[in-house]
């Protein structure tokens, strides 16, 4: 997968892309979300009986946890911002308004933090004033659609749970697991398993730089964040807009938070960068204008 991904990023840096394809990569990523945002839906199952947590199941135990969602989310934002056709606005804003609808269903209050973070460039006073009178009414009629269990996680004194002292913790098992081969890393596995081989406890990395760098050491992440950054940097020659650092900053917030390492989230966001880092003259002009 490491080999498919480099092969990618220096396919996508050798080749001059165009807006066509950045549109195509685009209405593909937010498409993936609406399908998962769909199976969600149609299958209503929860992760734990102990949590009420909508999870979309790939086998009878198995599940993906749709909190990178919000990843999908702030290209979507980012896309309707360049788009002129009233109608192609109409269902990008229904595609993230069915995903928004899902991530609920997950609980996820990191997911909503991150599309927090992409969303403060599109707000100016006045809609401001138009998101704390939506937000009211959401705040007084969510309580009656959702289930109880999603309230209290959401609005009620859920913030003192042990959630993000897991995350945290899980951080720390990590950073332990690094240590224990800095250089050289824990080796290709999954992460639950590797420290259980290197530290001898049942826990993840829960962060996808941590992860890479327990795969590959210190020494050898380095190339995977050359990969990985090169992109932004040249796109920072450009000219930022503040859409798009907004944008960048909700990805990272999103892949710190969750294990997205050679994952869809990972990958397509990478690959959406590469091709706004290599955009000919005329889409350069329509997406930093």
């Amino acid at each position: 997968s490491y080999i498919i991904f480099f092969i990618l990023c220096w396919l996508l840096g050798s080749e001059e892309s165009t807006w066509n394809e950045i549109q195509c990569v685009a209405n593909s990523y937010v498409l993936s979300g609406v399908i998962f945002a769909y199976l969600l839906f149609s299958q209503m199952r929860i992760a734990s009986n102990s949590d009420i947590r909508f999870s979309v199941f790939y086998s009878d135990d198995k599940f993906y946890d749709l909190n990178f969602l919000a990843s999908s989310l702030s290209i979507g934002m980012f896309m309707i911002s360049k788009y002129h056709s009233k109608i192609i606005k109409c269902i990008y804003v229904s595609a993230i308004l069915f995903i928004v609808a899902a991530l609920l269903l997950t609980g996820s209050r990191a997911a909503f933090i991150a599309i927090g973070i992409s969303l403060v460039p599109y707000i100016n006073r006045k809609q401001l004033v138009s998101l704390i009178i939506i937000g009211g009414v959401l705040y007084t009629v969510l309580p009656y659609l959702l289930p109880e269990l999603l309230i209290q996680r959401f609005m009620g004194d859920s913030y003192n749970d042990a959630s993000n002292e897991h995350r945290l913790e899980n951080w720390k098992n990590a950073i332990l697991g690094i240590s224990m081969h800095p250089l050289t890393g824990c080796g290709l596995d999954y992460s639950i398993e590797a420290l259980e081989r290197v530290i001898h406890k049942t826990v993840n990395a829960h962060n996808t730089y941590l992860y890479a760098i327990m795969h590959f050491g210190i020494l050898f992440s380095i190339l995977f964040f050359v990969f990985m950054f090169r992109p932004i940097i040249k796109i920072m020659k450009f000219g930022l807009s503040k859409k798009l650092v907004w944008t960048i900053l909700g990805y990272l917030f999103t892949t710190t938070i969750i294990e997205a390492t050679l994952s869809l989230t990972f990958i397509t966001n990478i690959a959406f960068y590469y091709l706004l880092s290599r955009s000919d003259v005329t889409a350069t002009n329509k997406l930093f204008q």
